[in-house]
């Protein structure tokens, strides 16, 4: 077992004052809530991108792809040897990354409720998210793996606009 040590700001040690300390602590948890959101886009893309290769997609993938237009629950079926390996990826931040729960449940809220909006059959464009891309990767099956971002896939060259279709 791996203990780790982090020594947080607070007020005692900064001499800030409270609020300053605070403002301090909640700043280092929101840049460590964004390098957990950083790791994911990174490990889920080529993490995806494998499992499209014919022997991963042939043995496990294929079964999250049975459904060419999903729905909010299909985002959790997937083959168990998958679902492992992802959720390995999903809280593997909590492990390496010094996450307070707040952060921590900050980053898990984001990645859940975009993998429900990528299954829901609904557009929902919010900043840097569609959840048309995830649909167009159901129906297209080998563009825009990122999730919940398509940022990988503007730099790999397997990103298809969700306006190239939808409109």
């Amino acid at each position: 077992m791996r203990i780790r040590a982090v020594a947080w700001p607070t007020p005692e040690r900064s001499g800030t004052g409270e609020a300053a300390g605070f403002a301090a602590a909640a700043a280092a948890q929101a840049a460590w809530a964004l390098a957990a959101v950083a790791w994911q886009l990174t490990a889920e893309y080529y993490w995806h991108v494998m499992n499209h290769t014919p022997f991963f997609y042939r043995r496990f993938h294929k079964y999250h792809h049975y459904y060419k237009s999903p729905s909010p629950f299909d985002d959790l079926f997937i083959h168990p040897v998958e679902g492992f390996l992802y959720y390995c990826i999903l809280f593997a931040p909590a492990a390496a990354l010094p996450l307070r729960r707040a952060a921590f449940g900050a980053y898990m809220t984001l990645m859940g409720m975009c993998g429900l909006a990528d299954h829901s059959g609904v557009r929902i464009a919010l900043g840097p998210y569609d959840s048309a891309e995830h649909d167009l990767h159901h129906s297209h099956v080998n563009v825009n793996f990122g999730f919940p971002f398509a940022w990988f896939d503007r730099l790999h060259g397997t990103y298809l606009p969700p306006a190239d279709v939808y409109e």
